[in-house]
């Protein structure tokens, strides 16, 4: 039997993995809205950003999309995603920690 990893325990394997590395600066994005009085709405970030943003070595821009297996981002995540990829960054949708690991061993 597989055992599906939620996109929690996914995201805490990244990022543990990001831990083991010198080479990476990356830090946990959370985007969110809220509204403290009726009629008043604010929003913090930029809708579609990636769950990690780092700096690869050399300052190159990282932003990773974490999701769970058979799970695919959305229009906006898409959007975002190809904004860094347009302006040099590198723009990764992780279902695994392996999935990380390979990409930023090819880069």
């Amino acid at each position: 039997m597989i055992i599906k990893r939620s996109e929690a325990e996914i995201l805490a394997g990244v990022l543990g993995y990001l831990g083991t590395r010198s080479d990476v600066m990356y830090w946990r994005q959370n985007t969110m809205a809220y509204s403290p009085r009726p009629g008043q709405f604010i929003r913090s970030g930029e809708r579609g950003t990636a769950d990690i943003i780092g700096i690869l070595k050399g300052g190159r821009f990282l932003g990773i999309e974490v999701k769970r297996e058979g799970k695919n981002p959305t229009p906006e995540q898409l959007r975002w995603g190809e904004k860094v990829t347009k302006a040099g960054g590198l723009y990764l949708v992780a279902h695994s920690v392996d999935e990380v690991k390979q990409a930023l061993e090819d880069v």
